[in-house]
């Protein structure tokens, strides 16, 4: 028996290292087509292989338990294709004796994904969001739901479809003490950065005039009210006197592209912090008493232990799929594969974007499509076994 776990491990493995490379390639491709839509400009060969890298260890978190999925279909079909479970069978061992191999396989993959989503993909993600920006486009920059604070500027997006930005707030200090507060429905940024600028037109602005200047703090509060559109910037006690209301069609900014590049490094999205971080970010926000923020930074770390489980998880379910499909069937199995993986993602993702969208972030509710499936994939497992 131990040489057909053995048998059983080297197939696995072997259909999983050719799963890696075909989605690993199938991702470069994407990221190779991603690039070319950002910019047109020539980009150095070394900076192209490190931005794919960058992109293959970041989604990674995605191949790897899809081609585990796969691997588990294509291996214990032709199993089941070539009748070595049934003579295994009439020898007297037991199906489920034989799925122990992949699992196990699958928990030493969860093992390293933890590893993984925990420290290496953040530190992946934040560097290729580094790079994006030297040598690409400012989205990165320009984040919806993100307040930039500048050398003289609050800027905060709201929401983006492509190029364009909707929902802009800019805050502005200027040297006699007056704070101007512009908020415009949508708007569009231009690079030029060959001139040391970057050009932020907007549309449908109205515009509040204070007497006294907002901190930094109120600054960033006061351009997510106003992205939200559920206070108005000049309403708030104490924060100066509102001189000034009026609305314009539209309004030109002008920043500085060396003050923007030195705040982009300064920038962290919950996906550049490590495991260790998000928990110490929530219990600093938690304090403060921001209790919706603390809840985003829980959630995203809820979903990165799904993430990493998931491997487990598409062995429970893989293995038993793979049994029923037939010799001839391959095909079907790896696109039934892609099709649970597909599923059980954008499960995952819309949990996300309804709870983004609704302002409740219950963490637990991400791991009703891993506990979903852990479930289907037992029951599953115990009806194969008990076929005769």
């Amino acid at each position: 028996m131990k040489l057909y776990h053995s048998y059983i491990l080297r197939k696995v493995a072997l259909a999983l290292a050719v799963s890696v490379v075909v989605c690993s390639l199938a991702l470069a491709v994407l990221s190779i087509v991603r690039l070319g839509k950002d910019r047109t400009l020539g980009i150095p060969p070394l900076l192209v292989l490190s931005l794919l890298a960058h992109y293959n260890v970041f989604l990674s978190i995605y191949s790897v338990p899809i081609s585990m999925l796969i691997a588990c279909l294509l291996v214990f079909g032709r199993l089941s294709a070539d009748n070595e479970l049934i003579a295994l069978r009439a020898s007297g061992v037991a199906p489920v004796r034989t799925f122990s191999t992949p699992l196990g396989l699958g928990l030493v993959l969860s093992l390293a994904m933890l590893w993984l989503n925990g420290w290496v993909a953040p530190r992946s993600h934040e560097a290729l969001a580094k790079l994006r920006f030297d040598a690409f486009s400012l989205d990165a920059f320009f984040t919806p739901g993100r307040t930039i604070h500048l050398k003289n500027y609050s800027i905060h997006v709201g929401a983006r479809k492509g190029g364009l930005l909707e929902r802009v707030t800019i805050t502005e200090r200027s040297p006699d003490g007056r704070t101007t507060i512009a908020r415009a429905e949508w708007g569009e940024y231009t690079d030029r950065r060959d001139e040391g600028k970057v050009q932020l037109d907007l549309c449908e602005v109205e515009f509040f005039v204070k007497d006294k200047p907002l901190s930094a703090s109120a600054g960033g509060t006061a351009a997510n009210a106003g992205a939200e559109g559920e206070t108005a910037p000049g309403s708030q006690a104490g924060e100066g006197t509102e001189l000034l209301r009026e609305t314009a069609k539209l309004y030109q900014v002008v920043f500085d592209f060396d003050d923007i590049k030195s705040r982009a490094g300064q920038l962290a999205d919950k996906d550049d912090l490590t495991a260790r971080e998000l928990l110490a970010r929530r219990a600093v926000v938690r304090r403060r008493g921001d209790l919706a923020l603390a809840g985003a930074y829980g959630f995203e770390f809820s979903k990165r232990l799904v993430f990493s489980l998931t491997p487990l998880v598409f062995a429970f379910i893989g293995v038993p799929l793979g049994v029923r499909v037939h010799r001839g069937e391959r095909s079907f199995g790896s696109a039934i594969g892609v099709l649970i993986a597909l599923a059980y993602f954008l499960a995952i993702i819309g949990i996300e974007q309804g709870i983004m969208v609704g302002g409740v972030v219950p963490s637990i509710l991400v791991w009703v499509p891993c506990v979903g499936m852990l479930v289907l994939g037992v029951l599953l497992m115990v009806r194969v076994n008990r076929q005769r």
